[in-house]
C-alpha cells in the first residue's frame, strides 16, 4: 500500500511539469538580421518600431492566457483524468509570434545604432510602453482579486468598474493575398535534386506591396530559396488596416514545400 502511494506521488510530481507553455516574460527574441532595415531612414525606423510595440502587448497577453489555460487543464487532469495532461497543446504559436516581435525590435534597434539614429528615443519610447503595460497589468490583477472575493461572497451585483483596455477598441485587419505568384520550380532545379521547405519572412506596405522579404528558414539550397523569394516579391496583397487606415504590416510568413516526387 505504501509503495502504491509513493508511486502515485512520484507520478503526480512528474505530471505537474508536463506543460511546455511559457510566460510572456520567459519568451526570448528570435534572431532577425538588422540588414533588412539598413536602407530605411531613422524616421521610418521609429514608425516601424511603434507599429511592432503596438502589437506586442496583445501578443504577450495571448502567451500568458494560453499558458494559464494549459495550467488549468494540467491541474484538473492530474486529479480527474491524468492521461489528459499528455495532450496539452502548449503555447508554441503564441510564443513564436511574441519572439518574432521582440526579435524585430532588437533588429531595428541595431539598425538604428548603425545608422546613428536617436536610438535613445527608441529605447525611451519602448521603456515608457513597458511601464504603461506593467501599470495596467497591476491594476487588472488587483481588479481580478476584488472580483474573486465578490464571487466567493455570492454577491449578485458587482460594483467594480474594470479598466478598459485601449487595444480592444482598435480594429486590425491583416493583409490578404490579391495576387499569389507561384515559385518557378522548374526542370533545372529538379535535375539538380533541389527539394525541401522554405519559409519566407516579409512585410507589406500601405499599398499592398511586399518589402524587406528574407528567408526565415532555408531549404539548404540558395537557388531554390531565391526562386521562392522572387515569387513572394512579385506577389501583392491588400494593405493591413487599423481602424480602416492602411499601415505597414510587419512579420508576414509564408511556407513553401518542394518535393521531387510531386
Amino acid at each position: 500500500m505504501k509503495i502504491n502511494n509513493l508511486f502515485l506521488l512520484c507520478l503526480l510530481i512528474v505530471l505537474a511539469s508536463c506543460t511546455t507553455a511559457k510566460k510572456a516574460s520567459e519568451v526570448k527574441a528570435v534572431y532577425i538580421s538588422a540588414a533588412q532595415y539598413t536602407s530605411i531612414s531613422c524616421e521610418e525606423l521609429f514608425d516601424i518600431a511603434e507599429e511592432i510595440r503596438f502589437r506586442t502587448p496583445a501578443l504577450a497577453r495571448a502567451v500568458d492566457q494560453s499558458r494559464k489555460k494549459d495550467k488549468t487543464v494540467e491541474q484538473v487532469g492530474m486529479w480527474l483524468f491524468w492521461p489528459a495532461v499528455f495532450f496539452l497543446e502548449g503555447n508554441a504559436d503564441e510564443q513564436s509570434a511574441l519572439a518574432l516581435a521582440k526579435g524585430q525590435l532588437e533588429a531595428i534597434r541595431s539598425a538604428g545604432i548603425k545608422a546613428k539614429c536617436g536610438v535613445n528615443q527608441i529605447n525611451s519610447k519602448e521603456s515608457k510602453e513597458e511601464e504603461r503595460i506593467k501599470e495596467l497589468q497591476v491594476e487588472i490583477n488587483q481588479l481580478k482579486k476584488i472580483s474573486e472575493k465578490k464571487k466567493q461572497a455570492k454577491t449578485t451585483e458587482s460594483k467594480i468598474k474594470l479598466i478598459e483596455d485601449p487595444s480592444k477598441e482598435v480594429s486590425i485587419q491583416k493583409p490578404t493575398a490579391l495576387r499569389s505568384v507561384a515559385p518557378d520550380y522548374n526542370e533545372d532545379l529538379r535535375a539538380r535534386d533541389r527539394e525541401g521547405t522554405v519559409i519566407v519572412l516579409f512585410n507589406v506596405d500601405t499599398s499592398g506591396e511586399v518589402f524587406n522579404a528574407s528567408v526565415f528558414k532555408s531549404s539548404g539550397y540558395k537557388d531554390l530559396d531565391q526562386v521562392v523569394l522572387n515569387a513572394v516579391k512579385e506577389s501583392s496583397f491588400s494593405p493591413a488596416l487599423r481602424d480602416g487606415v492602411p499601415f505597414n504590416y510587419l512579420g508576414m510568413k509564408r511556407k513553401y514545400t518542394f518535393s521531387l516526387e510531386d
